[in-house]
């Protein structure tokens, strides 16, 4: 049995594929992934700025699925484990297990008061609920239940694969550390284990410890872990560091192309440097540094209007205009909570500036945001915290700025500089498109399928 651990569709085919068929399908490329892209509509990613990109990665995916479904091949048998709703209020999750519905036989377990949609049961996807009230209680309690009926099953008939979401980790890494020593295990950390944890209440603290007990048995055992962070950031973990393959994000450089994209420059109200925020508006994302940066911009005499994209997160679009109000900048604010994703390319290439101003907590700071990397293939300079993750994409002063963490000052002279420097605006806007064309999807899913079928 093979434990396939993430959210990625294109790696835990591709990965699939290697364990089934022994083949690298990491390299479709010319003429077979243009038809894949026309046939199956994936054009784009799933990533930060609207959840609309599951490009090629996605596509190699199902060109290597077709392929052992069209080959007569048994049909995977496979399990995951989901406590949350599945409906069509979250369409990436949806997608996914109708996804993998379509070619495995596939049983999704999940909590007894999930919310799941037809359309997944009707992807022959086979559901078990598990009986668990709601709270920190119920997430323990369906943990034992869900892993007391993966036991069960596959000591009848063993599954193939077993696929775990970053919530839902536990399941599959005591099954490697203490049931199935044997079993091969591919771990997919998109991010940092355990950063989703906020509460601070008795239930949730002993089902925290009981989380990083099984996290810490079973990252160290695992066979492989396919790293969408810098390593360093799960050093806490002890993971082997020959047993790591980092995976660092990418772009769609042909979707971000400044010359195949139409400038949408209507989205901004007001003169001066057009600045771009895209994401969810939270305080943790930088989203009120951001007026108060763009308030001391203009306050010196250096006219700028800001567009805000994205959805309400622990800040109200609302709370944001107030508080452009009360710093005089209403006039060059415009705040959109949604738009349609396929029209972010064009937002973007009317920028003149994009802001990526993450605060230094866990979650970010080891992090790739994928948004970054589209800013830069637009050939846009990117004003961004200097936090691990980022300095590693954006270079200060070749591509875009830097500043640190929590830095006001910093941040508005940054935009200074860039709105008032010609020279050094157009040295970083031509080194920003250079820096991320090499950084495609299927170069990423390549790199995996090579090293996990060189590892395992």
């Amino acid at each position: 049995m093979y434990i396939l651990s993430g959210k990625s569709q294109g790696v835990i085919c591709c990965l699939t594929g290697q364990l089934v068929r022994g083949k690298n399908y990491g390299n479709v490329r010319g003429k077979e992934a243009q038809r894949i892209r026309i046939e199956h509509g994936v054009n784009i990613r799933s990533g930060e700025t609207g959840n609309r990109n599951e490009s090629k990665s996605k596509g190699n995916g199902i060109a290597l699925m077709d392929s052992i479904v069209e080959s007569g091949k048994e049909r995977l048998r496979g399990i995951a484990f989901w406590r949350d709703n599945l409906n069509h209020a979250n369409k990436t999750k949806d997608n996914h297990f109708r996804f993998l519905g379509k070619y495995f036989d596939f049983t999704l377990v999940v909590a007894s008061g999930a919310d799941i949609g037809k359309h997944v049961t009707d992807s022959g996807t086979k559901l078990v609920r598990i009986p668990c009230p709601e709270g920190p209680a119920g997430k323990v309690i369906f943990y034992l239940g869900a892993f007391r009926y993966f036991f069960r099953e596959h000591a009848r008939r063993p599954f193939k694969f077993f696929l775990a979401t970053i919530s839902e980790e536990p399941i599959g890494m005591v099954a490697k550390a203490v049931a199935f020593p044997r079993i091969k295990v591919v771990y997919d950390l998109f991010d940092i284990p355990g950063t989703s944890v906020k509460d601070d209440n008795f239930l949730t603290k002993v089902a925290r410890l009981f989380y990083r007990l099984v996290l810490s048995l079973g990252l160290r055992r695992g066979d492989i872990t396919v790293a969408g962070v810098i390593p360093e950031g799960l050093a806490p973990w002890r993971i082997p560091p020959e047993r790591i393959i980092e995976s660092e994000n990418a772009v769609d450089a042909g979707l971000f192309d400044p010359e195949q994209v139409r400038p949408l420059p209507e989205y901004w109200k007001g003169e001066g440097k057009k600045l771009l925020y895209v994401g969810y508006v939270h305080k943790e994302r930088g989203a009120a540094d951001i007026l108060q940066a763009v308030a001391k911009v203009n306050g010196a005499g250096i006219p700028v209007s800001l567009l805000i994209v994205g959805p309400a997160g622990s800040q109200n679009p609302s709370d944001l205009c107030e508080i452009a109000e009360s710093l005089g900048i209403a006039e060059r604010v415009s705040i959109h909570s949604h738009v349609d994703s396929r029209i972010i390319p064009g937002i973007v290439n009317a920028s003149d500036i994009c802001l990526c101003p993450l605060r230094d907590i866990r979650q970010f700071r080891w992090s790739y945001p994928v948004k970054v990397y589209e800013f830069l293939a637009m050939g846009k300079p990117v004003v961004a915290t200097g936090l691990p993750g980022i300095a590693r994409v954006v270079k200060h002063g070749e591509n875009g700025l830097l500043f640190k963490p929590g830095d006001l000052e910093g941040f508005s002279e940054c935009i200074v500089r860039l709105a008032t420097d010609d020279d050094l605006y157009r040295r970083v806007c031509a080194g920003a498109r250079d820096s991320v064309l090499g950084k495609t999807w299927e170069n990423n899913v390549a790199i995996i399928s090579r090293l996990v079928a060189e590892r395992l």
